[in-house]
């Protein structure tokens, strides 16, 4: 609980931008009610950095736990190239991504 309370102090009382990655996100991912908080509190400065590994369970876990949010961002889920280019589908998932956080996503490449 400690590193939760001290990711929320981060992002919410610091007014500077923040970087989340690797801690913080699986912080995110353990604890849906901390990233309500900071989306709620604090989205506009906030940047993700996930690795392959941790974009694939952060969309999995906002698709879960705001289905309508993930269909209305997301629609019908094809990617602009019909699925072919894997670059194109994950960049389609990261603006969905962005827009229900309402944070910034940066995808990091193949090689973390």
């Amino acid at each position: 609980m400690l590193a939760e309370q001290a990711l929320l102090h981060a992002v919410t009382k610091t007014g500077i931008p923040v970087v989340v990655d690797a801690d913080g996100i699986g912080i995110f991912l353990e604890n849906a009610r901390v990233l309500a908080d900071v989306v709620d509190l604090a989205a506009d400065r906030v940047t993700m950095t996930p690795n392959a590994m941790e974009f694939k369970r952060l969309v999995a876990a906002v698709a879960a736990a705001s289905p309508q949010d993930w269909q209305a961002a997301w629609g019908t889920g094809a990617s602009p190239s019909g699925d072919k280019d894997e670059r194109a589908l994950l960049e389609a998932q990261a603006a969905a991504l962005a827009a229900v956080l309402q944070v910034t996503i940066m995808l990091k490449g193949p090689r973390d």
